[in-house]
């Protein structure tokens, strides 16, 4: 099992000047859930998990517990070579709310996912219990993970219904070609297109 985070990384609001109140909080909200599921999953699963904070001094400073077990872990390389190797991975919120693009190299890789609830709609179908299976709090990521560990049909299910997914909507030709039929349909519509 990955946790959608051997490049799992922890975000410091100074890096990013001019931040509100209310952002540095969002910040340290995401960074406090990642930390707890990392927790969490390593609890539950030890060795069988593979992830944590990349070294970064702000993810020492502030999360130690929570760090990939070793820094090159987490150089691209390494990740991409630990992603092949994990069929389940699991994918948390990143910053204005969105699943990161971690998410999308898992549907491309056929992975069974585990992921927090999603804000945004993407293209075409793409559900909750179909492609992944959400969760809210660290317990529930637990849950979720031990429900496709436990489960070998309901693994297979998500990663055929991800393989299908990438085919048929992020494969670049069907990207190109969904984005077109859509702008054709919107022209005919009369609506903008740009």
């Amino acid at each position: 099992m990955k946790r959608g985070g051997a490049r799992l990384r922890a975000w410091n609001a100074e890096d990013f000047p001019g931040c509100t109140p209310g952002r540095i909080a969002q910040f340290n909200a995401i960074n406090d859930m990642r930390a707890a599921c990392v927790r969490a999953l390593r609890g539950a699963f030890g060795p069988m998990f593979t992830g944590g904070f990349s070294h970064t001094e702000f993810a020492r400073k502030y999360y130690p517990d929570a760090l990939a077990p070793n820094s090159a872990m987490t150089s691209k390389r390494r990740y991409l070579a630990l992603l092949r190797h994990h069929p389940i991975c699991v994918a948390t919120t990143g910053l204005h709310q969105s699943i990161g693009w971690k998410m999308g190299e898992y549907v491309a890789l056929s992975k069974a996912i585990i992921a927090e609830t999603l804000q945004y709609e993407v293209p075409g179908p793409f559900a909750d219990g179909i492609n992944y299976l959400g969760f809210t709090t660290p317990e529930e990521c637990v849950e979720k993970v031990q429900k496709v560990v436990g489960s070998p049909d309901v693994k297979a299910s998500l990663m055929q219904a991800n393989r299908s997914y990438f085919e048929a909507w992020l494969r670049p030709a069907s990207l190109v070609w969904n984005s077109l039929s859509k702008a054709i349909d919107m022209k005919s519509a009369g609506e903008p297109t740009g």
